[in-house]
């Protein structure tokens, strides 16, 4: 049947129509119905109507439709779906049953997913369906179809802020009690022995309880630093500061502060990659950048030994790194290791800050940082450096 004699028999235009059906000429119904064609061809939405009474044969099929399946109106006007194959979140069997119940139920039916569509692009399409009754009494199926890609991608976009959102509030609440451990272990020890040193029996008594209580004081003050120096990093308000460093009288130097504080069975071993070299950095912060590597390897490390050192990548640019043959870090830990809070065992000292605060550190100065690590076998720390003008 031609299209504009369809659109007549559904909307009751014919020549033996009353009404209003006799005021409108064969010219004003293909006006009209040129109209309503330019209209739906243009809306953002998918629409096709079906013929309950007809096997669900497919009425009209509007131009979104045409584009998203690739089914041209001519190709699917006067069939059905077990005729056109075509992607639709479900089989046509499934399909037909959903119009079955629209229809006998008289609601209308959403459901949604993920297509592809015929150019090859995945989008996510909301679908409903209505039945609807025209004027003469004739039942049909309405269906919209509606591009919902840019809402779904910013609803998944707020899912994944409020998953980040109560992860950072778990994350704060378990560093608050680890803190507060943390704090109070030392402040428990310096109290304790303060007590204990009032009412000792020998002067080699009182100074070992000394000897505690200035250990647990560097502690505690070195907990309180890394808390400060995360602060500042996090509210960009840390200060950098360039200047020429003697980089191996530097290592020289740190070498020799670290080795007495080497466990029994680790060998501490200095690599330099150049006779003599030149570099501009912040002096106090790439000390700080060694050391925390140096200690966190030290706190992984029974036996074995680590290695610290640097090597020149030209361009200016130097590559410092520090290798350990201690426990190693689990694959599954290795993409958060450098977010705050997150500790490599939860056997040694510390609250998690040290790799928070050297990957800020090397980035506020303009590098990178990296860690390689097989368990069991031992890790290696890297960070990149450019030399800055002082």
């Amino acid at each position: 049947m031609p299209v504009l004699e369809k659109w007549q028999v559904i909307m009751g235009i014919n020549d033996s129509s009353n009404g209003f059906q006799k005021k409108v000429t064969l010219n004003e119904s293909d006006t009209v119905h040129e109209l309503l064609n330019t209209i739906l061809d243009h809306l953002p939405l998918g629409v096709f109507v079906k013929d309950p009474e007809d096997h669900f044969n497919y009425l009209y099929w509007n131009k979104f439709m045409e584009e998203i399946t690739g089914i041209d109106t001519s190709q699917i006007e006067g069939h059905d779906d077990s005729e056109v194959n075509f992607n639709a979140l479900m089989s046509a069997e499934e399909r037909l049953e959903v119009d079955r119940q629209v229809i006998r139920s008289g609601k209308e039916a959403e459901f949604h997913g993920w297509l592809k569509t015929v150019s090859g692009e995945t989008k996510y399409i909301e679908v409903a369906k209505y039945p609807i009754s025209l004027s003469n009494g004739k039942p049909l199926l309405l269906a919209l179809w509606r591009d919902a890609t840019v809402k779904r991608a910013i609803e998944k976009r707020l899912e994944d802020e409020r998953d980040k959102a109560e992860m950072a509030d778990k994350l704060k609440s378990k560093y608050l009690a680890d803190m507060s451990h943390e704090i109070r272990t030392p402040l428990n020890a310096i109290t304790g022995f303060s007590e204990m040193m009032a009412f000792a029996d020998s002067d080699e008594e009182r100074m070992s309880y000394y000897e505690i209580i200035k250990a647990n004081n560097q502690l505690l003050m070195q907990l309180i630093n890394d808390i400060l120096d995360l602060s500042k990093i996090e509210a960009d308000a840390i200060k950098i500061s360039y200047a020429p460093i003697d980089l191996n009288e530097m290592m020289d130097t740190t070498y020799a502060s670290i080795r007495p504080r080497m466990p029994k069975d680790v060998k501490l071993i200095l690599e330099k990659g150049l006779d003599r070299c030149t570099f501009g950095a912040d002096y106090i912060r790439l000390l700080q950048l060694i050391n925390n590597l140096v200690n966190n390897a030290i706190k992984n490390t029974k036996r074995g030994s680590i290695t610290m050192g640097y090597e020149s990548l030209g361009d200016g640019k130097l590559n410092f790194y520090v290798k350990d043959t201690g426990q190693g870090i689990a694959e599954a830990q290795l993409q958060n290791l450098f977010n705050r809070f997150v500790k490599v065992n939860d056997y040694v000292e510390g609250i998690g800050l040290g790799l928070a605060i050297c990957k800020g550190l090397v980035t506020k100065m303009g590098g990178t940082i990296r860690v390689e690590s097989r368990l069991g076998e031992g890790s290696t720390f890297s960070f990149i450096l450019p030399s800055h003008a002082w």
